[in-house]
């Protein structure tokens, strides 16, 4: 963990979840997966828990999230 974190200066565990939530973002902006395939495909135990984990990572829901990149891609 030492060596871990004095290499990437984060903890694997917040590493981890740093890289879960890139991969919500793109599968939330590059598929039309729904957000309880999203879930499922992240590991999460439902839908509902994945949105108060990306809610508490980006400051807004999955939904308005995808919407709002939507938006900017047009």
């Amino acid at each position: 963990v030492r060596i871990f974190k004095k290499e990437y200066q984060v903890t694997p565990y917040e590493y981890f979840l740093t890289r879960k939530h890139q991969l919500a973002c793109f599968y939330l902006t590059e598929t039309e997966l729904s957000i309880k395939q999203i879930a499922a495909k992240l590991h999460f135990q439902n839908e509902y828990y994945f949105s108060r984990f990306f809610c508490l990572r980006a400051k807004i829901p999955p939904n308005q999230f995808r919407k709002k990149m939507a938006k900017l891609q047009i």
